[in-house]
């Protein structure tokens, strides 16, 4: 974790030997503050929820863009640029709802902007597979943990009541994933093994969003070539049995299991009849069923500009303050968040970063070949699932943000730090 900046880059760039040591220095607060995102550490003040993230970020990344400055090291992306309209369009429409509800969004909006531009900056300097493994190694403890305290607290399933740590069951999965990919040609035993353990993890943890990302994830590493379907099929064969008498001896997996293929039926069902908790809905997806039945009233209202900002929150907890509280909270779907909150203008800047990282994960397959492109779709694909299906927060911007950096980044290191040297197609 020392040497985060890849020093065979530094040396090119003619920079001092303090420089150096300042910026690995700065990297590895800011890699330890995005590290304690998963913690769920956080210090409430009147004006907003800080997070160490927030604290480092403020600090670290103004150092490291005015020594870019100094040294004229500058660097502009049309995914940086779409993420900065995206954001400009978000502070504006948060202004009407009040002052200081402006002012928050201002400042996370200045933190994702210079932690994206630091990214731009030093993308291709930047240790990628060193900072894999420490990922993975920073998020097997926090899910040691994270499990722990579930079976301590009596919760034996359904490791999803900590808000932050949970987002590990979907983040480390293409972490791993493509860490595999880039370091071997085919699997090995150890290889299956941890995908096996990792499947075992994602059903007793009951959080269904990592269990769509990760099905997918296989999916992509299965049309690498770097797995083989007669082996994952055999593996499935055997652990089957036993999953579905896990599943079949816990209430709630059986629950979490039935809301999945039973989630179109709860619509027949009044607001009050869902409120009673009674009628086998779960709390998620009756937030989900109400926010949907709500949505398209609130657009017709303004479906250019939105209520504006954090606006949704607040007007349902004015109207439906009589409802439990996990209705009143926002809405678990980005893409319909910002349409309610931004209209149709803040839709368009949300989703166009998403195209155009699409679009270029395409352009790989075409001229790159599969492995290249199966990295790239893993990413795509879980930060795709997290925010279609989560609701909103710093977590849900940082996963826009890497998504609108995906192009930037695959390019700059990820596509050309395989251990192998001939292109696999």
């Amino acid at each position: 974790m020392t040497s985060l900046v890849n020093s065979a880059h530094t040396k090119n760039t003619n920079l001092e030997p303090t420089a150096q040591k300042y910026e690995r220095f700065l990297f590895i607060l800011l890699f330890a503050g995005f590290s304690s995102i998963f913690l769920g550490l956080d210090l409430k003040t009147p004006l907003l929820v800080l997070k160490p993230f927030d604290l480092v970020c403020l600090v670290c990344t103004p150092i490291l863009i005015g020594g870019s400055l100094l040294k004229r090291r500058l660097s502009f992306s049309t995914g940086f640029g779409l993420v900065l309209f995206f954001l400009t369009i978000n502070v504006a429409l948060a202004f009407p709802i009040s002052a200081k509800n402006g002012i928050r969004e201002t400042i996370q909006a200045v933190e994702l902007a210079m932690f994206g531009y630091v990214l731009v900056l030093y993308a291709g300097q930047l240790d990628w597979i060193r900072m894999a493994r420490t990922f993975i190694l920073v998020s097997i403890l926090i899910t040691c943990f994270n499990v722990y305290w579930h079976v301590a607290s009596g919760f034996y399933f359904g490791w999803k009541r900590l808000d932050e740590p949970k987002l590990l069951f979907s983040y480390a999965v293409p972490v791993i994933f493509a860490l595999m990919i880039c370091t071997k040609r085919r699997a090995r035993l150890i290889d299956y093994v941890v995908i096996g353990l990792i499947a075992g993890l994602l059903v007793m943890s009951g959080e269904r969003k990592a269990q769509l990302a990760f099905i997918l994830n296989l999916v992509l590493l299965l049309s690498a070539g770097y797995v083989r379907l007669s082996v994952l099929s055999a593996l499935a064969l055997c652990t089957l049995p036993f999953v579905a008498m896990l599943i079949a001896s816990d209430d709630y997996l059986t629950r979490q299991l039935f809301s999945v293929f039973n989630f179109g039926q709860f619509e027949d069902f009044t607001l009050a009849e869902m409120a009673t908790g009674k009628i086998g809905i779960t709390q998620s997806n009756s937030q989900r069923i109400f926010s949907g039945q709500l949505t398209w009233d609130l657009v017709r209202v303004n479906p250019f500009l939105g209520l504006g900002t954090n606006g949704y929150t607040i007007f349902v907890r004015e109207n439906y303050h009589w409802l439990p509280q996990y209705f009143l909270t926002s809405i678990h779907n980005e893409f319909q968040r910002v349409l309610v909150e931004n209209g149709m203008l803040g839709l368009v800047a949300y989703t166009l970063p998403w195209v155009r990282s699409l679009s270029y994960g395409v352009l790989i397959y075409v001229k790159n070949g599969k492995r290249y492109a199966a990295i790239f779709f893993m990413f795509w694909v879980t930060f795709f699932i997290q925010c279609f299906f989560e609701g909103s927060g710093n977590e849900a911007f940082l996963a826009f943000l890497f998504v609108a950096l995906l192009p930037e980044l695959f390019y700059q290191r990820l596509s050309h730090q395989f251990a192998y040297s001939v292109d696999p197609k």
